[in-house]
Formats: structure tokens, C-alpha cells, sequence
């Protein structure tokens, strides 16, 4: 049970009880349930090459980009992606140290963003 502050009709607060109903988690295994892409990259220190993982609950357009500290772009590149996991790979080996971030976007806004270190 919670209190809940509740203005009536007549403009006078009056504290009620109200239930809380837990939602049930899903239950499935290897089904993607969220709207939003997320991604991953492995080794997060990189040496030569980078592995992407987009998981995604449909399949769409995107657009990946991979930028230095100072914000310059380095790759820039469409991707589209597949309901569920969606593997890449970014040969690095031409990138000098130091931390670089990852980001997917669509239409133009970021979705989301990683970083991770080239030795």
C-alpha cells in the first residue's frame, strides 16, 4: 500500500490508500522487448580489431560513428540493423592511442554512445 495526496472536486487535499500491482517481468530468453538499440563493443582496448553488438527489437537504419576526443569523425557509416543482435566488426589498426566513442544515431538524433581505448 502507498498514500497518495488526491485534490477533490471541492479544491481539499485528501490522503487515499492505493494499491501497488506489480508488473511481471517477461520471461523469455534472447528476445529483444526494448525500443531502443543498445550496443556494446568487445575489447573495450582495442589493438587492431573492434566488435560491435547492436541489439535491437526490430530492424532499421542506422547510422554509426566513431569519433577522437577532439570530436573529429573517423568512420562514419550506415548500418542496418536486424531484430535481435546485429555483429560488426572495425578494423582500428590505423587509429593512434587513446580513447575513442562509438555512437549509433537515426535521422540525425544520437540513440546512444561507448567509448572505449585503442593501445
Amino acid at each position: 500500500m502507498r498514500l497518495k495526496s488526491v485534490t477533490t472536486a471541492n479544491n481539499t487535499n485528501e490522503v487515499k490508500f492505493t494499491a501497488i500491482i506489480p508488473q511481471k517481468a517477461p520471461t523469455s530468453i534472447g528476445l529483444v522487448t526494448r525500443n531502443t538499440p543498445t550496443i556494446k563493443v568487445f575489447p573495450t582496448r582495442v589493438d587492431e580489431v573492434l566488435n560491435i553488438f547492436i541489439e535491437n527489437a526490430i530492424s532499421e537504419p542506422l547510422q554509426l560513428n566513431i569519433r577522437n576526443l577532439k570530436g573529429i569523425s573517423l568512420l562514419s557509416q550506415n548500418v542496418t540493423t536486424r531484430n535481435g543482435l546485429t555483429e560488426l566488426s572495425i578494423n582500428t589498426s590505423g587509429y593512434k592511442s587513446g580513447m575513442y566513442f562509438l555512437s549509433l544515431s537515426k535521422k540525425s538524433k544520437n540513440i546512444t554512445t561507448v567509448k572505449f581505448l585503442k593501445h
